[in-house]
């Protein structure tokens, strides 16, 4: 199951990546922005886990 968490973690990103640079209206933006969303809420979810983790909260 990790396998494919850090498969799509990557896929986003690449996403993110092959077509950051195109024009706004040559991108699919329901992909473009759920890129960004998944990226920042695993952001979130590693840092509050962290949090927690290390300080006991």
């Amino acid at each position: 199951m990790k396998f494919f968490y850090f498969v799509s973690l990557i896929a986003a990103a690449g996403y993110l990546l092959a077509f950051l640079p195109k024009l706004r209206t040559r991108r699919e933006p329901v992909a473009y922005w759920g890129c960004w969303i998944y990226l920042a809420a695993n952001a979130i979810y590693w840092a509050i886990y962290a949090l927690r983790y290390y300080f006991h909260f």
